[in-house]
């Protein structure tokens, strides 16, 4: 009934190899749209200072998410910064995941990103839906006050006054 082989003019050749390049142009032309335009935001839009708006009254949390993926967290308390951990951030999808080790415990925060702003972030963490407002605060340099430096006693010895 119908033959095994057949025998492509060279116009059917010519017109199935167009057809491949142009399905093949089409194909990445729609890759690249879509990455450039309709892909979300990179990590690098959650660099920066961070507070938490929490319903702690007297007192203020912030998170410094750091553009080589380490994390500071540190809070206000009775008028002094306090740093409470260091560690790690990933961001991949809908989920920021914090990672810290502190003397007593390792732990991992994760949230789910519900909505990015320029100067806000909704997250859901532990059940609870929380905003992440961008700050200008810095955190501490050091954890242990005692730690920081001081004015140096010769120089109060010997000054002029």
């Amino acid at each position: 009934m119908l033959p095994r082989t057949h025998a492509w003019s060279r116009s059917q050749k010519w017109l199935i190899v167009l057809g491949s390049a142009v399905a093949i142009v089409l194909a990445g032309a729609g890759v690249y749209i879509y990455e450039r335009y309709y892909r979300g935001p990179s990590d690098s839009v959650l660099v920066g200072t961070w507070q938490m708006e929490d319903n702690c009254i007297d007192c203020a949390h912030w998170v410094t998410l750091q553009p080589n993926h380490s994390v500071v967290g540190f809070s206000e308390s009775v008028g002094r910064m306090w740093l409470d951990y260091h560690g790690r951030w990933y961001a991949g999808g809908q989920v920021l995941v914090i990672h810290y080790d502190t003397p007593e415990e390792a732990q991992s925060i994760i949230m789910r990103i519900l909505d990015i702003a320029c100067d806000t972030i909704r997250v859901r963490w532990g059940g609870h839906e929380m905003r992440l407002t961008r700050s200008i605060s810095v955190p501490p340099q050091a954890s242990n006050h005692t730690m920081e430096r001081t004015s140096d006693r010769r120089e109060n010895l010997f000054s002029d006054d």
